[in-house]
């Protein structure tokens, strides 16, 4: 499968309505290092974990409805959102993928110049509420933006029918 881009992924309403409490400042934002893996001591984001394995984290999590039932989520996997902050120099964190034989839908929640690169695409551009969609097999990274104080990117791991 190649990577499937989906511009205006969500009707505007409904996403500048997650937009606005993902954004807010009384989103719940939780600290970790690394931003593939905990080795990397010397980088850090912000994260937000929705759903794992078979257990939900968050209160917000039915927020997530529109994107799973527009996806034909069949089975959750994972949902995570990200916030990594402004760098002085692009960073690409690391290839890697987050499951085996599933599918991984990313949504990218403001414009920034921080794109999601590929081992054997080109890379896709930051532009809100723009999602793709690929097999979860293909390594993929993301990278800081140096033109935005954040980026917001909402991951998500599932089954489709």
């Amino acid at each position: 499968m190649n990577i499937e881009v989906i511009d205006n992924f969500l009707k505007t309403d409904q996403f500048n309505n997650l937009k606005n409490i993902f954004l807010s400042d009384s989103f719940d934002w939780y600290f970790n290092v690394g931003i593939n893996t905990e080795e990397e001591k010397d980088k850090f984001q912000f994260t937000h974990l929705f759903f794992d394995n078979t257990t939900t984290h968050s209160r917000y999590l039915s927020l997530l409805k529109p994107i799973l039932n527009k996806l034909n989520c069949k089975s959750l996997i994972r949902a995570k959102i990200n916030l990594t902050t402004k760098t002085d120099k692009s960073i690409i964190h690391g290839y890697h993928n987050d499951y085996d034989n599933n599918k991984t839908a990313i949504m990218y929640f403001n414009t920034t110049n921080g794109k999601t690169y590929f081992e054997d695409y080109d890379p896709v551009d930051c532009i809100e509420n723009r999602l793709i969609k690929f097999d979860s097999n293909l390594k993929h990274s993301s990278s800081s933006c140096t033109d935005k104080l954040n980026r917001v990117v909402l991951n998500i791991n599932y089954y489709e029918f």
